[in-house]
């Protein structure tokens, strides 16, 4: 990291960051609007956070920077003036498919930031066949996503080809951070059945939002295609299980009994979303094993080559919805 720097050093560097966005925006410079650029190198994930979530480095400064500072949310603004300045500065091509991305950390993550791989929507972003606007975050929950409704803000703005959407993995994370949605470990109970009531509660209700979020964004958007990602299976012990695999262990569940429990869990989720969007007329796109030969960045993310892969599984789902 860069040598050490008071808060207040800090303060002004994200405002001149947010000038130089502006300024690149202006002068047509879109390769040059790398989100938090060398800001990213004062911050990193929380490891006791149940989702996703920035927090500064415990040696960034020199003095302690205020408790009220929410960094999480002052990089979310950062990479969002850079995304909405990137869109503006680049030209406009009539023959590339307009797509807008929003999700959770597989649609976005802050790959400036030391070590990230780039999330789907982040390589969507940079893919030279589509003109994709990303606006996903990686603490965004489906329950959020519906009430920011940022999503149909950016497609009523301008007229949109393809919406991508990845959302529930934050939800089913959060409930299973909190507790009871799943059972203490019995080696006598079959993998497939540790969800609780509590737990199928939870991905009823997340059929439920998508069902509300696809359904109105299809009564608005008549000639939209909306592609729903399919989660690929988690690792739960890769990592430490820093978001998953730790909250097993609370159970009492064995390392190898890990995957053969999350498995199925994950598997319902995608049938409910499925049924989600074939219901609503969006495409399901299946994902399961596409990360299977790579490896593994933390326990619900793979590394940037798995990335790619998934990347490649949207891409073809695009191109071949015509």
């Amino acid at each position: 990291m860069a040598r050490k720097i008071t808060f207040a050093e800090f303060r002004d560097a994200v405002a001149a960051r947010r000038q130089q966005v502006v300024q690149l925006a202006q002068e047509g410079n879109a390769e040059a609007l790398a989100a938090l650029g060398p800001l990213g190198t004062f911050v990193e994930f929380d490891p006791d956070a149940p989702l996703p979530r920035l927090r500064f480095r415990e040696d960034a400064f020199l003095d302690e920077p205020p408790a009220e500072i929410d960094v999480d949310k002052e990089f979310y603004r950062i990479v969002q003036e850079a995304e909405n300045a990137r869109d503006r500065s680049k030209a406009k091509d009539p023959n590339k498919p307009r797509v807008l991305a929003e999700g959770d950390s597989w649609c976005y993550l802050p790959s400036s930031c030391p070590g990230v791989p780039s999330a789907i929507g982040n390589r969507l972003t940079n893919n030279n066949l589509y003109d994709c606007k990303n606006i996903g975050w990686y603490g965004h929950t489906l329950v959020r996503i519906l009430a920011d409704r940022q999503h149909l803000d950016e497609l009523t703005k301008e007229e949109t080809h393809y919406f991508f959407l990845s959302a529930g993995g934050n939800d089913l994370v959060d409930q299973l951070a909190a507790g009871g949605v799943l059972h203490d470990y019995d080696p006598g109970r079959p993998a497939d059945k540790y969800l609780t009531s509590q737990g199928h509660a939870c991905l009823n209700q997340i059929e439920a939002d998508y069902n509300t979020l696809l359904a109105e964004v299809g009564a608005k958007f008549t000639r939209l295609k909306t592609l729903c990602f399919g989660y690929d299976y988690p690792r739960p012990l890769v990592a430490k299980g820093k978001y998953i695999g730790r909250h097993l262990k609370k159970l009492g569940i064995p390392d190898s009994a890990a995957d053969s429990i999350i498995q199925p869990v994950v598997e319902l989720l995608g049938v409910k979303i499925q049924q989600a969007a074939t219901r609503n007329g969006a495409r399901y796109v299946n994902c399961l094993n596409v990360t299977r030969d790579f490896a593994w960045w933390d326990d619900m993310h793979p590394h940037d080559d798995g990335f790619n892969a998934l990347e490649s599984k949207i891409a073809q789902a695009i191109s071949g919805w015509s």
